[in-house]
């Protein structure tokens, strides 16, 4: 038994398994790969995404009228809150414009307004859930190709029974070491692919919520100006 796993290291075993087994370690040490790079690339893509809501919703909070959220649009051009507000801003002027050339703020304008920013910030919120399914799909189908791997492996030592006659461990170990090296490249891949996934859904909730909250503040103020104009 020493002399069996004496004679084969951890490597020498990944070199030495077949061609299927080599091709599942690879595309687990593929899947891998995209899986941290997905992660790291959406978190830190979402944490700017967050720093500008919370600098929105902090010049937002000095704005007192509409004509603060006007000039807000300006200094928030380039971002997401930036866009959601412009588009706001543009429904509104057009709806404005459809009706009066008073520049009067009616309740029919505001809904143009908000019906303009909650279809962007639908939009805005679905991009972020893009990446997701990857992750999630990687986490649930990387054990059952490891699974595969294990079959495949102790078909192999059951054959190498069936050639020699005796079930000696040095004739079906081979093939288990191999089983088991497959199951261990599947959930190598798919423990860090389910937290990244949960990790990563629970940070852009956050940040979904902190932008609605936003989008709260934008038709709040467009709201005190319906108020103003109808007094």
């Amino acid at each position: 038994m020493k002399h069996v796993f004496a004679a084969q290291s951890f490597w020498s075993l990944m070199f030495h398994s077949s061609f299927l087994s080599k091709l599942i370690l690879l595309s687990g040490a593929v899947v891998l790969f995209l899986v941290l790079f997905f992660f790291f690339y959406k978190y830190f893509l979402i944490r700017e995404y967050r720093v500008q809501v919370a600098r929105a919703q902090s010049v937002i909070a000095r704005s007192s009228d509409f004509a603060d959220l006007v000039s807000v649009s300006s200094t928030l051009a380039g971002t997401y809150p930036g866009m959601l507000l412009n588009t706001g801003l543009t429904a509104l002027k057009k709806s404005i414009e459809s009706h009066s050339g008073s520049g009067r703020i009616e309740k029919a304008d505001s809904e143009a307004f908000s019906n303009a920013i909650s279809l962007s910030f639908n939009r805005i919120v679905q991009a972020q859930y893009q990446l997701l399914p990857f992750l999630s799909v990687s986490a649930a189908v990387s054990p059952l190709v490891g699974l595969f791997g294990t079959i495949t492996g102790l078909i192999q030592s059951f054959m190498a029974i069936g050639r020699t006659g005796s079930a000696d461990l040095a004739s079906i170990a081979p093939g288990i070491a191999e089983a088991l090296l497959t199951t261990f490249a599947g959930l190598v891949v798919a423990i860090p692919a389910f937290v990244l996934f949960h990790v990563l859904t629970t940070y852009i909730r956050s940040f979904e919520f902190e932008l609605e909250q936003l989008v709260v503040g934008f038709e709040g103020l467009v709201e005190k100006q319906v108020v103003a104009c109808a007094n």
